[in-house]
């Protein structure tokens, strides 16, 4: 038996959920030098729910250490002792190397009975091959051990029924292979003879085994039907465990459920695949993920692609929930993975589209399938009962009198009426469960598991730009909807108000699917049939005026969707629910318009009569409360749609349950306000719970937990927390990878945003091909007028900002900005975003004169659009000023920036992001214009604004704090200066890395104060040259950063007349000026200025160096393009 050096001698391990219920407070009163029979107690190795093991030593005939295994005081029941005594005799009856031996049994004086076996000095096969840190390879070995020494078992008609990495240990010596060692038949069961003549009862109702491990005809505790492949099943368990370092299921939340949420998750749950499994830790852990690794010798990428390949083919197969499905013996098994190490064809593969589809069906969780083929029978159901219903109507009424015709028919008619009503409420209830996205990714998932392993990757790639999902959706529309209406209207041809019921449902389904062209033009028909033959203010004329509105809206047409909504509203009664309805309609029109006052009020006033006419609990009360916090989001007022969001989840959560598709869409909506609130740990919390349902609910890789994860990944980044946030986000790009392609919307979203996470870490050289391929697949997916491609192109521009490539990112502002205007028009508030994004950029390369006229009709669109008061005008104003102020005109920069920070105060209060970025633009703005003492007070106030918001390791934090020390040393107070400068260097490199970009810029400021103000050449000196190592590396040599220090360090060696070595980093300052500016702008006239000054005072100094001629030179091309009034500096 086992040695466990690490447990205390009175733990009781947890073996399974039948002896942790059944051990209570019993323990073996035996003790070291204690006599069991003829052997003699060491000590205590363990024990379980009615059994305790020794180690003991045997003194004769042979000298040797055993194991005994002794029921414990108390526990010597009938059913034990019969459970005992047939774990004996399984043991007895078996003889092979890789099972612990039984050499004989007894009884103590006080008739407890004992077995002595060998002991076996070894630890758990998954311990053993982490300590020894066993390749995939050799644990592939190991494990073949165990599955032949399994199938030795069953062929003895044994099986163990706990199979589990602690009943399998492994010892070895120097001179020996590993070898492991089964123990524990416990709760052994014998197939073709009985092990005792004593009776093995287990009570109904329990479960025996261990959970991790059971198989699923195990769990059903109704089941006395188990074979070997019981065992096949754990071995499966323990082999996924060897390979991914993790169980299927996750042990802490499958313990936490009930007896028979266990049962189900075993009997139904798929478990993750192994590679998809080291996704995920990878995502939330990437330490443990990494040790993970490393304890296989391998990386995690190297050890998730032999996963796929094949190798969890294993594994799988292994745990199908069918076990006609799985290996039909230990045997085949141990054979399929020395298959796999000599590279031979495996037995198992991938599931087939056949099995996944019978598997889906027999667990009643294929929608999709189901949907096709339901609605089809539905479609010709309704058809042929309607007809016959009709028929039976008219021989009725030709065989029975008057009166007695019209009551049949009035009967019928109502009866099929009824009946008709409960067949399209199930239609589209079925139809409303059909997921497109998952409907694209079985659609792709099944395409490639058809293709040849060898040749996949290179069908992937091609495959990528198809959207598999529309191909769902369009099949959808071909194979089900299109015929559906075939059927209708041939078959209702005479019966126009059916006819428009189905119709209008199909259309509604179609709206779903996102198919508003197909299903706008059936809405309008059912629309125009209900408007011929009914009333004006019949309620299915305004519902169906209410259908076509919502089709006009998704259509992007706010007007005609408000002008439909205004039509029915004319014929709807003051106060129904219809009145609500369109006016409801009315008010998201509006604000869709961009009338954002109008549409608050109309919101507010709906809500009112509603809580009039709707009881409290009606779910549309809710949906009311969701539109006008969605209104008030857009305007700015963030803590009044806090307010509104709150009290819609709440109720939601309250009236649907936590886990409803409105609960979650709701806190989605309040968490996104809750970050732009800068509430950001109470944001992450609820996304997290929200992330957490939704895993439950679909599956960690369903579409809507992906998106889920998306939006707690972007907080994560909003706190600053970017290792977090690049994992999450890299993580999430693989899944979506996986399920949809590379060329997939989502995918792409997924691209961009991993990108952004890897800029805000300084790993630029990794974010830069992820912008090129999300720009490139979506071109060829989306095509360049596409909003997604504009964002793609937008991120493409920034990027190569980021760079200090202004020149290099200028075009694809230039195009977004063209593209936008053809696309959505030039009062869009993309277009106006697009235009803003330009202007910044044409600042930045000292083209004002461009740059200027768009920053201000950019403002002027924004104050037309949102008001005078509207965080977007603020917006405005602040790059407005902050453009005047690079052009030196102070006063009007100066009116601009008050009014940012004073709009930003006002609409989304004073400890907000952009209020406080605000706040200390201003403040740079009071420094620049030569008021350090108003501006220090103001740094201080954004510094400690950002300690309550942020905490004090957010990047934009340590940013405040560089701000506070650079305006000390503006008033003199170095000391104080160089101990914050200080504070920002030590934090920047433990938060960032010692190589991230920050950090160059705080040893940049630093050394520049040491070495001016101070006068501590050599630190200052140092502290230079890292600062253009880091910057060089991180950003390029052309970089701004880069360009700066090298500046900076030649101006404090030209003060010390060490002019020889100034040159090189003058060379180098003009080399990155004249990379990134034209030889006539702004920049280039201050560099040649520099430069003229630097080679005049070397010839000062030294008159034999010829530098009055380089002096003369670089005058004479300042002259060439223009004189400049303003300091030389770059």
């Amino acid at each position: 038996m086992t040695d466990p050096p690490e447990q205390p001698e009175e733990q009781v391990p947890a073996e399974t959920v039948a002896d942790i219920n059944g051990l209570g407070d019993n323990r073996v009163r035996v003790v070291p030098g204690d006599h069991i029979g003829l052997f003699k107690v060491i000590r205590a190795l363990g024990e379980g729910g009615f059994g305790a093991v020794y180690l003991c030593e045997q003194s004769e005939p042979v000298r040797r250490q055993v194991a005994i295994k002794i029921i414990k005081p108390g526990m010597d029941s009938n059913a034990i002792i019969a459970r005992f005594e047939a774990e004996r005799q399984a043991l007895a009856l078996m003889n092979h190397s890789s099972i612990a031996r039984v050499f004989e049994a007894g009884a103590t004086e006080e008739g407890r009975p004992y077995f002595v076996m060998e002991y076996v000095k070894g630890i758990p096969i998954t311990e053993y091959c982490d300590q020894n840190t066993l390749s995939t390879r050799d644990r592939l070995a190991l494990f073949a051990k165990v599955c032949d020494g399994v199938q030795h078992a069953h062929q003895k008609g044994i099986i163990h029924r706990d199979l589990k990495p602690g009943n399998i240990l492994v010892t070895s010596t120097d001179r020996r292979e590993p070898q492991p060692k089964i123990i524990d038949f416990g709760i052994a069961k014998a197939t073709s003879q009985q092990l005792t003549e004593k009776t093995i009862f287990t009570q109904l109702g329990q479960m025996i085994g261990t959970p991790e491990y059971m198989s699923p005809e195990q769990a059903d505790l109704n089941s006395e039907d188990v074979d070997t492949r019981t065992d096949v099943y754990s071995l499966g368990v323990v082999l996924y465990e060897l390979l991914s370092g993790r169980l299927p299921f996750d042990p802490g939340d499958l313990r936490s459920k009930g007896y028979a949420e266990i049962q189900r998750i075993i009997r139904e749950d798929d478990p993750p695949k192994p590679s998809t499994r080291l996704t995920t830790v990878s995502s939330t852990d990437q330490s443990t993920a990494t040790r993970i690794a490393k304890l296989r010798r391998t990386s995690i990428e190297s050890l998730s692609n032999a996963l796929r390949r094949e190798l969890e083919w294993i594994p799988l197969k292994a745990l199908r929930k069918n076990r006609a499905e799985r290996y039909d013996s230990a045997t085949a098994l141990a054979d399929d993975v020395r298959r796999y190490l000599s590279g031979e064809a495996l037995e198992a593969g991938p599931e087939s589209t056949g099995y996944r589809l019978r598997k889906l069906l027999k667990r009643n969780k294929g929608p999709v399938t189901a949907a096709v083929i339901v609605l089809l029978v539905l479609v010709a159901g309704v058809v042929t009962t309607s007809i016959a219903a009709f028929e039976a109507s008219s021989q009725s009424a030709r065989a029975n009198k008057a009166a007695q015709e019209n009551l049949a028919l009035a009967i019928m008619a109502e009866e099929e009426a009824e009946r008709l009503a409960q067949v399209v409420e199930f239609q589209s209830t079925l139809l409303s469960d059909v997921d497109p996205q998952v409907m694209g990714t079985r659609l792709r998932r099944n395409l490639l598991e058809q293709i040849d392993p060898e040749l996949r990757p290179a069908f992937e790639d091609r495959l990528a730009s198809v959207n598999f999902t529309d191909l769902g959706v369009g099949a959808l529309r071909a194979d089900v909807l299109e015929p559906a209406v075939l059927a209708i209207n041939a078959s209702f041809d005479e019966q126009p108000e059916v006819r428009a019921t189905l119709l209008q449902s199909v259309a509604t389904t179609a709206r779903i699917y996102g198919l508003y062209t197909w299903a706008e033009r059936h809405q309008q028909a059912a629309l125009d049939l209900r408007e011929l033959h009914l009333e004006p203010g019949d309620s299915q004329v305004l519902d169906s005026i209410a259908e076509w509105a919502s089709l006009a809206g998704s259509l992007g047409r706010y007007e005609a969707m408000r002008s439909a909504h205004e039509r029915a509203l004319r014929s709807a009664s003051p106060g129904s629910l219809a009145s609500i309805t369109h006016r409801n309609g009315i008010a998201l029109a509006s604000g869709n318009l961009g009338e954002l006052e109008d549409a608050e009020q109309l919101h507010r006033s709906v809500l009112a009569d509603a809580q009039h006419v709707l009881p409290k609990d009606d779910p549309l009360l809710q949906t009311l409360k969701m539109n006008l916090g969605g209104v008030l989001d857009r305007m700015g007022k963030y803590p009044q749609a806090k307010a509104q969001y709150q009290q819609a989840f709440s109720a939601q959560e309250e009236l649907l349950g936590a886990d409803h598709p409105s609960t979650l869409a709701s806190a989605g909506n309040l968490a996104s306000v809750l970050a732009t609130m800068g509430e950001f740990t109470e944001a992450v919390e609820l996304q997290r719970d929200v992330l957490e349902r939704q895993q439950r609910a679909l599956g960690e890789n369903h579409p809507t937990t992906l998106s889920a994860a998306y939006n707690l990944a972007w907080s994560y980044d909003a706190m600053g927390q970017y290792e977090q946030a690049e994992a999450m986000h890299r993580s999430i790009l693989d899944e979506r990878r996986e399920l949809f392609g590379a060329g997939h919307p989502q995918t792409l979203s997924s691209m961009k945003s991993h990108g952004s996470a890897l800029i805000a870490l300084g790993r630029l050289d990794e974010a830069e091909p992820l912008y090129q391929e999300a720009l490139q697949r979506s071109i060829d997916s989306l095509g360049k007028r596409h909003p997604d491609t504009l964002g793609a192109m937008n991120n493409m521009g920034f990027f190569y900002g980021r760079m200090g490539r202004f020149d290099q990112g200028l075009p694809y502002h230039v195009e977004v900005l063209e593209l936008s205007r053809e696309v959505m028009g030039d009062e869009h508030p993309e277009t106006m975003s697009a235009m803003g994004n330009l202007a910044y950029v044409l600042g930045e390369l000292a083209r004002h004169a461009e740059a200027e006229p768009l920053a201000r009709e950019v403002l002027e669109h924004r104050i037309s659009i949102y008001g005078e008061v509207h965080p977007d005008t603020a917006l405005g104003h602040g790059n407005l000023g902050a453009l005047l102020e690079t052009l030196g005109q102070w006063e009007e920069a100066e009116t601009h920036s008050l009014a940012a920070l004073s709009i930003f105060e006002q609409t989304l209060g004073p400890d907000n992001a952009r209020t406080i970025i605000a706040r200390s633009n201003h403040a740079m703005l009071l420094e620049d214009t030569g008021r350090a003492h108003l501006a220090e007070p103001m740094f201080i106030e954004v510094h400690e604004a950002q300690l309550r918001v942020l905490g004090p390791d957010h990047p934009h934090s340590l940013t405040g704090m560089a701000k506070v020390a650079m305006v000390w040393e503006g008033l003199g107070r170095y000391e104080e200066s160089e101990a914050m400068h200080r504070r920002v260097l030590e934090a920047r490199r433990r938060v960032l890395g010692a190589d991230h970009p920050d950090v160059g810029n705080t040893l940049n400021n630093l050394g520049l104060m040491l070495g001016l103000r101070l006068e501590r050449h050599e630190e200052a000196d140092a502290m230079l040259l890292e600062a253009i190592s880091i910057a060089t590396r991180a950003l390029g040599a052309e970089h701004p950063s880069t360009v700066q220090s090298h500046y900076n360090l030649a101006r404090l060696l030209v003060d010390r007349q060490l002019h020889e070595q100034a040159l090189a980093h003058f060379a180098a300052y003009e080399r990155g000026t004249l990379a990134r500016h034209e030889s006539s702008s702004h920049q280039a006239q201050a560099m040649y200025e520099t430069l003229a000054n630097f080679h005049s005072n070397w010839h000062e100094a030294d008159p034999t160096g010829g530098h009055d001629r380089l002096a003369t030179s670089y005058q004479a091309r300042l002259d060439e393009s223009g004189s400049i009034s303003s300091p030389a500096e770059p």
